[in-house]
């Protein structure tokens, strides 16, 4: 008796069969290199990193990150193996970066954001480079970007979704259901 009310769309990289990687990605990724994107793994750099995700968030969604910073610290702090930090910086300024939210089978791109100069450098690239390698040498099975639906999943982000799957990545779906009780 339960009906379906939401069916968003996340993109997913199975590292044991992932699919190939996109010319473009390959061409940003080299654009990235050759600007010099500076990786770091570090979740010293959050303040930093959380000023980009805030402008990102606001200006392409018109909305916020489901957690506060002082959330996203206590979470990281509680689970400091599981929740990492991946930013890349350009002139020594972080630019763009991702939240990690990983458990055994699995790494989430929990936060994804990049600053006009992140995007002109490819930034992300370099970045989701670095990420997939990490869950790969884990030995996690999949790597996941997570959703590409906004407006409360009735709309698909054409942009984002071919962005993400352009990283050798395919469909998962997340259905929620309703039971009445």
């Amino acid at each position: 008796g339960a009906k379906r009310i939401r069916c968003d769309l996340s993109c997913t990289i199975d590292l044991d069969n992932r699919l190939a990687i996109s010319n473009r990605r390959s061409r940003c990724l080299k654009k990235a290199q050759s600007a010099g994107v500076l990786v770091v793994d570090d979740w010293f750099y959050i303040k930093e990193f959380w000023s980009v995700l805030l402008v990102n968030l606001e200006h392409k969604h018109r909305t916020s990150p489901v957690h506060s910073l002082e959330e996203i610290c206590l979470l990281a702090e509680r689970f400091p193996a599981n929740i990492r930090l991946v930013t890349g910086r350009v002139d020594g300024k972080i630019e763009a970066g991702v939240v990690l939210f990983m458990t055994e089978k699995t790494h989430h791109a929990q936060y994804i954001a990049s600053s006009p100069i992140g995007h002109k450098v490819c930034a992300l690239d370099a970045i989701f480079d670095y990420c997939i390698a990490m869950a790969r040498v884990s030995g996690v099975r999949y790597f996941d970007f997570g959703i590409s639906n906004e407006e409360q999943g009735q709309v698909l982000n054409e942009g984002l979704y071919q962005f993400k799957i352009e990283f050798g990545g395919g469909g998962t779906i997340h259905e929620f259901y309703q039971l009445e009780l």
